[in-house]
């Protein structure tokens, strides 16, 4: 594994342990809920092709939301990184 490749690796470990960790927090848990319903209205209250078009736009909007997520995950380690050098505290 050469050095971009392990350091994006440990980003997503590190990430996907974040992940888990949020989603043992009572506002995930109320936020699942939520989003639990909302489907659940979407399936009674819309038509077929309604239902559909609306659980492609949350897919989409969900997925734009955990690239950012990654994207802005690395970007504060990488910072973190960056600060802890020019403080001299990192070598």
């Amino acid at each position: 594994m050469k050095g971009e490749e392990g350091f994006d690796f440990i980003i997503e470990q590190l990430l996907n342990d974040a992940i888990d960790g949020y989603k043992q927090t009572e506002e995930s848990k109320l936020l699942k809920e939520k989003c639990d319903q909302i489907h659940c209205d979407c399936e009674t209250m819309l038509m077929e092709e309604q239902h559909e078009f609306v659980m492609e736009c949350f897919e989409l909007l969900s997925g734009i939301d955990g690239r950012q997520e990654r994207y802005i995950y690395k970007r504060g380690l990488q910072d973190g990184i960056w600060l802890l050098k020019n403080l001299g505290l990192l070598s």
